[in-house]
């Protein structure tokens, strides 16, 4: 294929530079097919190198040709897999297979579930990208419980000791989700000060709160790291909620200003989307809760710990009866509240589905989306219902950014190429490149739906080239 009239980026200068033609070789899409593009001529656009994902679930659905698809049609060609605390291995001499499916599969596939991190480091070699790998601090202690009789010197030896046995990239602590969420906090405390000054690698955070209690639940996390040399990411950054609307600009600086402050490296990512998606039973104390508690228990639980805008909650399922659906118009079809409507909702689905909800303003948004420091990264998970941030999350924040003009757009490629590299070294950098061109007469911005980004965009593809 020959491109006449690009523009190339030059990572050492760190700009466009023109080009009058390149010859490059199209990557097949996927290893059945082969691309119809090879003796294609195509004038303008942009070459840029193929793009890194920093925030993936991607070892749970190694095998899903549609996942992998999402991510070369954003232009990925390296993602690391293991975040927020979930990796796709257990331990099957502690618990079932059943247990750990219903526990973390809505994360992909249950076909991409390990029983060994042997299992997991040779499907991640012989996946069609580059992949690295966190230890997820969760799906371990799922299998290895603690409790506050447990030695927690023994214990972070052990788990330093699996770190060091792979070729891990760094540690996943998600603090918003089990077993971390219900863990005493100073049980929780002295686990993480242990493994950070034990194992100092970088270590990627949900952290627990990203609403009101935001800067309290940032604190949780960097009072573990001071007087260390662990990295600290701060993943899907987010001041969320109502009382951030509007204030996001202040909250910001006051995020940036508390950053400088530390005495240890931190960096953090963002998606471009003003709207979440995360497990259905997030809102119950423990995933299986659902099984366990009866619906009074759930209902009162709920009523006691209300959820953010809990009746706007959109639902994502297999069951074409609630998918798509708010909850409170899901509770007016049943005539119940949307407190028991959850319930009903999460039991005839065992568990496993998912929810989105708006949590900023576009406007918010992109304080952070275009803030010099930011990373972007897709936070991409399973295939049955998919979040826009799987499929849309690099090609929106180019477009975006293209639409604000040269300097934005260079200011955006920057960041994408080069912000992997603050938090992951020494990871390899792929060796494609995306080529990516537009149609000037589609305007788009943030809040511009994936069916305008689309259309924005004209030529998307990975290459090699010749």
């Amino acid at each position: 294929m020959r491109i006449n009239q690009l523009q190339f980026f030059d990572r050492t200068l760190r700009r466009f530079t023109p080009l009058e033609h390149i010859d490059v070789t199209p990557l097949p899409l996927s290893e059945q097919q082969t691309s119809d593009m090879s003796n294609v001529t195509l004038d303008g656009g942009y070459l840029i190198p193929a793009l890194t994902d920093i925030h993936t679930h991607s070892d749970f659905y190694f095998d899903s040709d549609t996942a992998n698809q999402f991510a070369k049609n954003m232009g990925v060609a390296a993602q690391v897999g293991g975040l927020c605390g979930f990796h796709a291995v257990f331990d099957e001499t502690q618990v079932t297979r059943e247990a750990f499916e219903e526990y973390a599969a809505f994360l992909g596939t249950k076909g991409s579930i390990f029983t060994s991190f042997d299992a997991l480091f040779a499907a991640a070699e012989n996946a069609d990208r580059v992949h690295a790998q966190l230890l997820g601090l969760n799906a371990y202690l799922f299998s290895y419980p603690v409790t506050e009789q447990t030695d927690l010197d023994s214990y972070v030896e052990t788990l330093a000791g699996v770190f060091e046995a792979y070729p891990f990239a760094g540690i996943s602590v998600g603090l918003a989700y089990h077993p971390l969420k219900t863990l005493p906090e100073a049980v929780f405390q002295t686990l993480l000060r242990k493994l950070v000054v034990r194992i100092p690698t970088v270590y990627n955070y949900h952290i627990r709160n990203q609403n009101a209690q935001v800067f309290e639940s940032l604190e949780e996390v960097f009072a573990c790291h001071r007087g260390a040399k662990a990295h600290c990411h701060i993943s899907h950054l987010k001041f969320a909620g109502a009382t951030h609307i509007g204030q996001v600009d202040a909250r910001f600086a006051q995020f940036q200003a508390l950053m400088a402050e530390q005495d240890f490296p931190v960096t953090w990512d963002v998606y471009p989307f003003s709207f979440a998606c995360t497990t259905l039973s997030q809102f119950l104390p423990e995933s299986d809760s659902w099984s366990k508690m009866t619906q009074d228990e759930v209902i009162t639980y709920l009523e006691q710990n209300p959820p953010y805008d809990f009746a706007n909650v959109v639902i994502a399922c297999r069951l074409p009866a609630y998918n798509g659906l708010k909850l409170h118009e899901i509770a007016a079809q049943k005539g119940l509240s949307a407190e028991q409507a959850y319930y009903e909702i999460v039991c005839e689905l065992e568990g496993i589905g998912a929810y989105f909800r708006q949590f900023c303003t576009d406007d918010d948004l992109a304080e952070l989306v275009f803030a010099n420091d930011a990373i972007i990264a897709s936070d991409s998970f399973g295939v049955e219902n998919v979040h826009p941030r799987c499929t849309h999350t690099f090609t929106k924040a180019l477009a975006c950014a293209h639409q604000l003009g040269e300097a934005a757009f260079t200011d955006m490629v920057c960041k994408l190429v080069e912000g992997p590299q603050r938090v992951f070294p020494n990871l390899p950098a792929p060796k494609a490149y995306l080529y990516i061109a537009f149609d000037e007469t589609v305007e788009v911005a943030l809040g511009s739906t994936e069916a305008d980004i689309d259309k924005k965009i004209v030529q998307c593809t990975l290459v090699h080239l010749s």
